[in-house]
């Protein structure tokens, strides 16, 4: 018992010291990417800092929910944005930091559109489908409801139900 008790106060610790590390790194970067001695170098600096330092985590976060494939995804997202964003930039001519940026930001559109479990799509399908359940067990109630027989049209009226959309169903 005292084993597990030890085994799990140098996990805290370790997961403690993790945090506290990237706490003060990842705040150190972007702050370093705003001075002013990061200014003559590109305008652009710090926004390619906060791209590629949240905006595939972010979308990988989206895409899975276990950490050892969310670190992957997030890298992949990451090596995929730069190589984009070069190759927008050679097609365009343009800032190299913008396209980076533009790309990663398409990635986490289209991340926030189609993920499965907290993606747009997904709720309205969720939601959809939960609408068709609630209908159909508002239907039953009222049925059940003292054993009357209940008119369509009172139905219609009542609850915006059409008789021909639960004919298909």
């Amino acid at each position: 018992m005292i084993l597990k008790w030890q085994n799990l106060l140098t996990q805290r610790k370790t997961a403690l010291l993790g945090d506290a590390i990237s706490h003060a790194v990842l705040p150190g970067i972007v702050i370093a990417s705003w001075s002013p001695a990061a200014a003559p170098r590109s305008p652009w600096c710090s926004a390619l800092v906060v791209a590629m330092l949240v905006v595939p985590p972010a979308a990988a976060y989206l895409l899975t929910e276990r950490l050892e494939k969310m670190l992957a995804v997030a890298v992949l997202l990451g090596i995929t944005s730069a190589l984009g964003g070069y190759a927008l930039d050679r097609w365009w001519d343009a800032s190299i930091a913008g396209a980076m940026a533009t790309v990663a930001g398409l990635q986490f559109l289209a991340a926030l559109l189609v993920s499965p479990g907290h993606g747009l799509l997904a709720r309205v399908l969720i939601l959809r489908k939960m609408g068709r359940r609630l209908s159909g067990q508002l239907l039953l109630l009222h049925l059940q409801k003292g054993r009357v027989v209940v008119p369509a049209a009172m139905l219609e009226r009542r609850f915006g139900w059409s008789a021909a959309g639960w004919i298909g169903s």
